[in-house]
């Protein structure tokens, strides 16, 4: 089971495509907090991932809430991953992930990143021109399926794939900006605003994964 998180749709395309190559059920983070679904049952052979954005280098509260209220039945060492989705790079969003998976007494096994444009909503003025956009999306195909390689063979460690410079220090000194700072309100994303970040029409991503205009994300 692939459990995603995703706010503007980069993560859950990348899910999908994990989902797919996996054959593994995939299970919304935010539908799980709705319905208080927390506990779940594993196959011996199953693969628990995990897919979600970097905030602020660091994790989404979401992912690490979720983590925190996660039962997992009929545990033993299945293989647990992480996929996390960044414009640039992801600083120890992975390692802090591989910590509160360890807090549950689980076994991390693999973490990587892909590299998809910057859509932080508040800052849209951000966001890469179209045609660095296209080339983005088109340069995920490769990332996305040397991750979905890694997982079949059950590959072991955390990638230093696009972790930055120094990415210890810029998650500690950047993520409490956003862990302290948050007010979550609710999230209503225009969808002129999903256009104008790449998300529909001829971008790459959308028609090699199958997007269509009204997929509802999260």
């Amino acid at each position: 089971m692939i459990f995603y998180f995703s706010a503007t749709g980069n993560s859950l395309q990348v899910a999908k495509a994990i989902a797919r190559a996996q054959e593994e059920e995939l299970i919304s983070v935010t539908e799980c907090f709705k319905k208080g679904t927390f506990e779940f049952t594993l196959r011996q052979d199953e693969k628990i991932g995990f897919v979600f954005p970097v905030y602020f280098y660091g994790l989404p509260t979401i992912i690490t809430q979720f983590i925190g209220r996660l039962k997992l039945n009929n545990y033993y060492l299945q293989y647990i991953f992480a996929i996390c989705t960044c414009g640039g790079s992801s600083g120890h969003a992975l390692y802090r992930l591989r910590t509160e998976i360890a807090r549950k007494h689980l076994w991390f096994n693999y973490g990587n990143t892909i590299l998809l444009p910057d859509n932080y909503i508040l800052l849209f003025n951000l966001l890469p021109p179209p045609e660095k956009r296209e080339k983005m999306f088109v340069a995920a195909i490769p990332q996305i399926d040397q991750v979905n390689e890694d997982i079949t063979n059950r590959r072991q460690g955390i990638s230093p794939n696009n972790q930055g410079v120094l990415p210890g220090m810029m998650t500690s000194l950047f993520y409490p900006v956003y862990s302290r700072g948050r007010k979550t309100a609710p999230l209503f994303i225009p969808q002129r605003s999903v256009q104008d970040a790449g998300f529909a029409g001829g971008s790459a991503l959308p028609r090699l994964f199958g997007w269509r205009k009204n997929d509802r994300f999260g």
